[in-house]
């Protein structure tokens, strides 16, 4: 599946649309990759530990993209982070 980040009038927007550096869409990119495992799986799985620890692992880097994101778009957006994982 490819990167979107939600644009709250928009709705999806892909990084290129943004554009944004070819470097941090790469790195985007491959923080997606690795989320992608965790996307089937139901709450109960989430829960167990090591996937509880991949979660919060790929949150830590998915916050500071977050940032990466808001400091490329300077003052044109505010940038949140949402937790796919976590579902919140």
């Amino acid at each position: 599946m490819n990167p979107s980040l939600i644009d709250q009038i928009g709705g999806s927007i892909s990084p290129s649309e943004l554009n944004l550096s070819a470097e941090l869409q790469s790195v985007i990119a491959e923080w997606n990759c690795a989320y992608q495992p965790i996307i089937p799986l139901d709450m109960t799985e989430r829960s167990d530990d090591e996937w509880r620890s991949t979660i919060h692992r790929l949150d830590t880097r998915g916050l500071y993209l977050a940032q990466m994101i808001a400091d490329e778009l300077a003052d044109e957006a505010k940038v949140e982070y949402y937790s796919e994982g976590l579902l919140g």
